[in-house]
């Protein structure tokens, strides 16, 4: 006698009766009883195994957005195992391997940025976003009397009221006090 009928159970209240399905689980659980039932017309016999289906999930966000500004990349990666290696693309010839990385990138423009994730298990998961950069809206800034001191001084440089700001010397207060030579900017939001 051959088989008359096959009954696949997935242990997520999902089954299918094809002889070799393809089964799709969903997060966050792990572990399943998978039942198989054999029919030949006559006798039912069936056979269960537990299985452990990993999750990994590769997505990332990422802060700021302006040009020769870093852009700092955090992974938000879901997962159920260790992950074991990270490799991050940013299309601007700058490639990073671990979690959290920033970088640079000195023209406006979009970029595509890629992160791909292993975990333990060797599973492996890639997503690819388009990020815009753009040239920054600097803020006036102010400065009492001359830009020009001697060594040992120092000059206060204010910036337009505003709520939040962020100097390139990552500063976020309206003022700062400049004790040496450089060039000093503040995007306000």
């Amino acid at each position: 006698m051959g088989i008359a009928s096959k009954l696949w159970e997935f242990g997520d209240s999902k089954s299918s009766m094809a002889s070799d399905p393809s089964h799709s689980y969903n997060p966050p659980t792990q572990n399943f009883k998978v039942k198989l039932s054999i029919n030949d017309g006559v006798c039912t016999d069936f056979i269960e195994k537990d299985i452990k289906v990993n999750w990994l999930k590769a997505d990332f966000k990422n802060i700021g957005s302006c040009i020769n500004m870093p852009v700092f990349f955090n992974s938000i990666t879901l997962h159920t195992e260790v992950l074991s290696a990270y490799r991050w693309d940013f299309s601007n010839n700058s490639k990073e391997f671990y979690p959290n990385p920033s970088t640079t990138f000195n023209k406006a423009q979009n970029y595509s940025v890629k992160l791909v994730v292993k975990d333990a298990s060797n599973c492996q998961d890639s997503i690819t976003k388009t990020i815009s950069i753009t040239s920054p809206n600097f803020t006036k800034l102010t400065a009492p009397g001359t830009l020009k001191f001697c060594e040992g001084k120092s000059i206060d440089l204010t910036a337009a009221k505003n709520m939040f700001y962020r100097w390139n010397t990552q500063d976020t207060t309206q003022s700062i006090t400049i004790k040496k030579a450089g060039q000093f900017y503040v995007k306000a939001y």
